[in-house]
């Protein structure tokens, strides 16, 4: 069952310092669309800033499929890097509300879409669609 710390819709406990510094998977994010494709376009290059902080040895790491699989919660085939999903070279993560973010290798773009409500992924589906369609023909 998917359930959610108490007093997760709670803007002052939110924006609080405490909640804030709190280190908790899959709802300490705080960040922008703009943010996220920034690091999804910066994360797989080597000579990106997160290869610089990390190093070479453990960004390649880091990128490198660490547990490979079946996943019970998406119910489908997956590869999961140190954090991120790397399935067939994409790099990417997924939200429950439907916020989603990636860099496609195939494509040579990153893309984030991020929401305020729940939702499915039918949103970001539709718009990732949109920016394939938009790209130049060499690209696709």
């Amino acid at each position: 069952m998917l359930d959610r710390p108490r007093g997760n819709l709670d803007p002052a406990r939110l924006n609080s310092p405490p909640w804030r510094s709190a280190s908790m998977p899959a709802t300490g994010l705080f960040t922008t669309a703009l943010s996220l494709s920034r690091f999804y376009d910066d994360v797989h290059r080597p000579d990106g800033r997160v290869a610089a902080r990390l190093g070479s040895a453990l960004h390649a790491e880091y990128l490198a499929p660490q547990a490979v699989g079946h996943d019970l919660f998406v119910d489908g085939p997956v590869e999961w890097s140190l954090g991120l999903r790397v399935d067939g070279g994409e790099i990417g993560m997924g939200g429950i509300g439907g916020s989603c973010a990636w860099y496609s290798p195939e494509h040579d773009y990153s893309f984030a879409f991020v929401t305020r409500s729940l939702g499915t992924f039918a949103r970001v589906d539709a718009l990732a669609d949109a920016v394939e369609a938009a790209l130049p023909s060499q690209a696709r």
